[in-house]
């Protein structure tokens, strides 16, 4: 599924922003047959970008931590672990400060 839309210029650059005729967001008042889904894909898209960034966030503080280039975070390494339980390798610490943030 391939979509694609046009606007005037008055409405795509206009100092109210991004409007169009019916008072709502430009992208949304073109967004056929349902509007709503703009709405909603916008929504999934922002959640789905912030479920990345968990987990994305604490591996990169733990490396950073383990490879020592920021003394101050050895905090967040995770502790050495043998090959038998890896478990413990998981940066706990770091998960827990980028769910607090």
């Amino acid at each position: 599924l391939v979509a694609g839309a046009s606007g005037r210029r008055g409405h795509c650059g206009s100092d109210d922003g991004l409007r169009g005729d019916t008072g709502g967001a430009f992208v949304i008042a073109i967004g056929w047959p349902l509007p709503f889904l703009v709405e909603l894909g916008i929504l999934v898209s922002t959640l789905g970008a912030g479920l990345q960034s968990l987990a994305g966030a604490p591996r990169l503080l733990s490396a950073l931590a383990v490879d020592r280039i920021f003394p101050i975070l050895d905090i967040f390494a995770p502790p050495k672990t043998t090959h038998v339980n890896r478990d413990e390798a998981e940066p706990r610490r770091a998960v827990i400060l980028c769910a607090f943030l």
